[in-house]
């Protein structure tokens, strides 16, 4: 037996938990290498183009979704980056929940012109990225945000970020100059993601399939469009039971997109291969 009384175990246990949560907390601030700025990035797309932006002077981390470790993120970094619009909100409460009273928080959905959803009210459309033009905006705003928060390597982000923006433009000359040999400019979608690549590359999101607000248009009408607009595909991030049966009806290829992941030319480029062969 250890002599100590049940009450006195008690204080011991609770005091080595105190110790523990500590311990943990100083953790998370403490695992930012020396000399470097922590920045966190909500999504690996927009991860990808801040990284780039960053270097070797600052620790960029990806926060993948509400919890704990978005917490830990927070709490230690010196700029978070997140897209707004409703697409992840909630890390925004995270932030302000913290009072990080020296964070620098950059909403890319605030840095650049948005697309209403296709259906009308307030809501704009949140995936900004999927537009070249708009995506050296948001790296732009990124460097200075940086250079505010780290002056020592300011003049490195900033040159970083123009470098980076000559590579962005040349991705967008590249899938401008592909995507204007295509005939087909209309396109059936069921949601609106590719709104800014649409917009960007002018196409025409003719009907939205499962709008985020709302409800979804009639099937006659999606069945019209189809067919008076010679469609030949209905592009989903996420194939559900309901657009292969409207696909199937349509007599239209189902064909998945994916606008996230990186690197960021990497996405636009499958945007594209994943378009062309319906779109041309």
């Amino acid at each position: 037996m250890s002599g100590l009384t049940s009450p006195a175990r008690r204080v011991s246990l609770l005091a080595i938990l105190v110790f523990a949560m500590a311990l943990v907390a100083a953790c998370s601030k403490s695992d930012v290498p020396p000399g470097k700025a922590r920045v966190a990035v909500v999504g690996k797309t927009l991860a990808n183009l801040v990284t780039r932006v960053a270097g070797d002077d600052a620790d960029v981390r990806v926060v993948e979704g509400p919890g704990p470790d978005a917490e830990s993120l927070a709490d230690g970094a010196r700029v978070a980056v997140m897209v707004g619009l409703g697409y992840d909100d909630w890390f925004e409460d995270v932030v302000r929940k913290k009072g990080v009273a020296k964070l620098r928080l950059v909403k890319a959905g605030a840095r650049v012109p948005t697309v209403p959803e296709i259906t009308g009210g307030d809501a704009q459309v949140p995936t900004v990225w999927l537009d070249p033009e708009r995506a050296r905006l948001v790296v732009k705003a990124v460097a200075e945000e940086l250079s505010r928060s780290d002056a020592a390597h300011a003049t490195a982000y900033r040159d970083r970020a123009t470098a980076l923006d000559k590579e962005l433009d040349a991705l967008d000359k590249e899938i401008e100059a592909r995507t204007a040999k295509w005939t087909q400019r209309s396109m059936v979608s069921a949601t609106s993601s590719l709104a800014y690549f649409a917009e960007r590359y002018h196409l025409d999101v003719a009907v939205v399939t499962q709008p985020k607000e709302g409800p979804p248009p009639p099937k006659d009408r999606v069945l019209s469009l189809a067919r008076d607009k010679h469609v030949r595909a209905l592009y989903t991030e996420k194939q559900g039971v309901g657009d292969a049966a409207l696909a199937a009806e349509a007599k239209l290829s189902w064909v998945t997109v994916t606008p996230v992941g990186a690197p960021y030319e990497s996405v636009l480029r499958g945007i594209v291969e994943a378009l062309e062969p319906y779109q041309r």
